[in-house]
C-alpha cells in the first residue's frame, strides 16, 4: 500500500524503490493520484420522517448511508427520511472508486404534530 501524504488534487508521480545499499528497483511504477468527488446537499438539510431531500451528485457513483434505519439514500441522492435521528452520507465515484473527501450529515426529524 502506497500513501501519498499530503494528499493533492490528480497529479501523477514516479516512485522508485531503493533498497539499504542503494540499489533501485526496475522498472520504475506511475501512481495516478485521483481527487476525491465534491458533494453537497442541493435542497432542505434537515427533512421529516417520510421527506425527502437532494445530494449532489446524482451521478456518477453510488451513495450510502451510515443509519439506513435514520434515513435512506438511493444511487441518484435522494434522501429519505426513515425516523428520527442524524445520518452521514458518503459519495464514492464510479470512475475513480474514491470516497468524498467530506461526508454529508442531515438529521432527519419526526412529524410535527398538527393541533385542531
Amino acid at each position: 500500500m502506497v500513501t501519498v501524504t499530503p494528499a493533492v488534487p490528480s497529479s501523477t508521480y514516479l516512485v522508485t524503490v531503493t533498497n539499504d545499499i542503494g540499489c533501485k528497483a526496475v522498472p520504475s511504477i506511475t501512481i495516478n493520484v485521483n481527487p476525491k468527488p465534491a458533494v453537497s446537499v442541493t435542497g432542505p438539510s434537515t427533512i421529516c420522517v417520510g421527506s425527502t431531500t437532494t445530494l449532489s451528485p446524482t451521478t456518477g457513483g453510488t451513495w450510502s448511508s451510515s443509519n439506513p434505519s435514520v434515513a435512506s439514500v438511493s444511487n441518484v441522492g435522494v434522501v429519505t427520511g426513515i425516523s428520527q435521528g442524524t445520518a452521514t452520507f458518503v459519495f464514492t465515484s464510479s470512475v475513480t472508486n474514491c470516497p468524498s473527501n467530506a461526508t454529508t450529515r442531515l438529521p432527519s426529524m419526526r412529524n410535527q404534530l398538527s393541533a385542531s
